[in-house]
């Protein structure tokens, strides 16, 4: 016989087939019903066996040691199996899965605790070990349990009930996974009240007892609802914010998006540009950055871990002669010009330039530097830069397409070629580029529209990606028409990018026009194989310029006053003002 410290106060057992209940519930959210449903006729069926086996203390801890072996192998299983799943880009059963590798591997360690510890509660009950002294499972109270024998003392420490910790273990896993369906909460809550029911008070009326269950468990739901929708609230308003005061600092490396952001996305009506034309056609988009990379919902310059993400090749742009002028590109027909007014942040910043910029003009700086993706750095300049920017129809500064531009990533393939597949186009390319870019365009134009507002995926979707759930949903807003052209202009065999900046669309009199931070947005490069340049290609549907005006605050024109005031202030210290002339 093993010395156990004394029985605890006799306490109600753990309810007859609650424990394989619950295996099975875990075991079914946790895709492992069929190594749950044999635990379970085991934890189930041992009191109908006539069987029972003698477990010493030592042995309980050999079994818990063992466990803690077993503990240890599922963290190195999760960890190289969540790096498969990340390679792969699949991992879900139902489609995929865009939880976090770190996430997910943290959430498949603790799954698997039940079987984990499944022999050590099968030798409790075939050995009839209701409770386990504290013991087996903590070296302290061993050392104590020693020294207590050596003085002569009956045994000390504690019991552990160990059926009732396990049956919290499995209902605890069971939360682990990414099922939240109506039926896991009205389970959870049932399961819940099938144990505590030998431990209510006989004093309160079992209806009374439930109607209190129900109405906790009710509160529960409340406030995990609750607390969904504030992390929500807060990542939105977080972007919110930084959309609201990081304008000029567009990181040229990469650009995250609001792919998978639910609610309403807004940005404000602050006035951020000005521009003058030399007629009455002003280029439709200015561009700030480029990317050719894209992992959900982050578009970027390469593959972190790439060389060249640490530098993006800059080129320092030497000056001419006058120091204000600054020739980008040589040996390019001129097809317009353009004043563009801005405020730079420091006098550092990526400038807004129209595709196929040649050269700029009257632009005081300490420093140019442009990449190989288009963008354009300036350095010690003034706070606010008045300058001249001739374009052409195409861009050649942009380095010619690399296998980059043509990938698209496995967890977006699937959607993808649906769509492509629809179009009656071909997945391998093949196909002229204009019938390729007319029928993507007329795709986009005739079938979605402009939204600002996210709604949560539809359950008959699954889990798919945002930009799945987009394609179902047909509507969203300008940088899910960009990511989506991007890759559907890939998977039909031609060259394309994803661009940042902003679109010109609203005028203030006779070739002026002012850019509002509303008007940012996302478009689509595409590469021509007979031009040997990039040309834009905008599939977003024209009403979004409305939908965004529509937004407009009431206090928009006072607003506008103010910065047109402050801007003449600018120009006037500056020695430009129109007002002075």
């Amino acid at each position: 016989m093993h010395p156990f410290p004394p029985a605890p106060p006799a306490t109600p057992p753990t309810p007859r087939f609650l424990l394989g209940t619950a295996l099975l519930f875990w075991g079914w959210h946790a895709h492992l019903l069929p190594a749950a449903a044999l635990v379970a006729v085991a934890v189930e069926g041992a009191p109908l066996l006539p069987i029972r086996w003698q477990f010493t203390t030592q042995d309980y801890q050999r079994l818990w040691n063992g466990s803690l072996a077993l503990l240890l192998g599922s963290v190195l299983f999760a960890i190289g199996y969540g790096r498969a799943l990340s390679e792969t880009g699949g991992g879900a059963r139902e489609g995929v899965d865009l939880t976090p590798v770190a996430t997910r591997q943290a959430l498949l360690f603790f799954q698997w605790w039940p079987l984990v510890f499944a022999p050590l509660l099968l030798a409790s009950i075939f050995g009839r070990d209701e409770h386990l002294p504290s013991t087996v499972f903590s070296w302290v109270s061993r050392r104590q349990q020693r020294a207590a024998e050596l003085r002569g003392d009956p045994p000390t420490g504690s019991l552990v009930a160990l059926k009732p910790v396990y049956l919290a273990m499995v209902l605890i896993c069971s939360s682990t996974t990414n099922r939240r369906s109506a039926f896991f909460y009205l389970g959870l809550i049932a399961l819940v009240g099938w144990g505590l029911w030998p431990r209510r008070s006989r004093r309160v009326p079992g209806a009374a007892w439930l109607t209190l269950l129900l109405l906790g468990g009710t509160m529960g739901l409340a406030g995990h609802l609750g607390i969904t929708e504030l992390h929500r609230f807060l990542a939105n308003l977080d972007t919110s914010w930084l959309n609201r005061f990081s304008h000029n600092r567009t990181n040229p490396m990469e650009s995250r998006t609001q792919l998978g952001t639910l609610g309403d996305l807004k940005l404000s009506g602050r006035i951020v540009l000005r521009l003058q034309t030399t007629n009455e056609n002003p280029p439709e988009l200015l561009r700030e950055a480029t990317y050719d990379s894209f992992s959900t919902p982050v578009w970027s310059v390469g593959a972190r871990g790439e060389p060249m993400r640490n530098h993006l090749d800059w080129k320092t742009v030497l000056p001419e002669d006058n120091g204000t002028g600054w020739i980008l590109t040589t040996n390019r027909n001129e097809r317009n010009e353009i004043r563009i007014s801005e405020f730079l942040s420091g006098g550092n910043g990526l400038l807004p330039l129209p595709l196929g910029a040649i050269r700029l003009e009257d632009l005081p700086a300490g420093s140019l530097r442009r990449n190989a993706y288009g963008g354009v750095k300036v350095s010690d300049a003034s706070s606010l830069v008045t300058f001249r920017a001739a374009y052409a129809y195409h861009s050649t500064m942009d380095h010619p397409p690399t296998e980059r531009d043509r990938f698209v990533p496995v967890e977006e393939r699937a959607a993808v070629d649906d769509v492509i597949q629809t179009l009656g186009l071909r997945s391998e390319g093949g196909q002229p580029a204009g019938q390729v870019l007319k029928k993507v365009n007329g795709y986009f134009r005739g079938n979605f529209r402009y939204a600002t507002y996210q709604e949560e995926p539809h359950t008959k979707v699954g889990k798919q990606t945002p930009l799945g759930h987009f394609f179902w949903r047909k509507s969203g807003h300008c940088e899910f028409f960009a990511t989506a052209t991007v890759l559907l202009l890939r998977r039909a065999g031609i060259p394309a990018r994803y661009a940042v900046g902003y679109s010109v669309q609203e005028s203030a009199g006779s070739q002026h026009y002012v850019v509002r931070e509303r008007h940012a947005h996302a478009w689509c490069l595409y590469w021509s194989e007979k031009d040997k340049a990039w040309f834009n290609f905008d599939t977003t549907p024209a009403a979004w310029n409305q939908v965004e005006a529509d937004q407009a605050s009431m206090w928009e024109p006072l607003a506008d006053l103010a910065s047109r005031l402050w801007f003449e202030f600018a120009q006037w210290r500056a020695g430009r003002s129109e007002l002075t002339k």
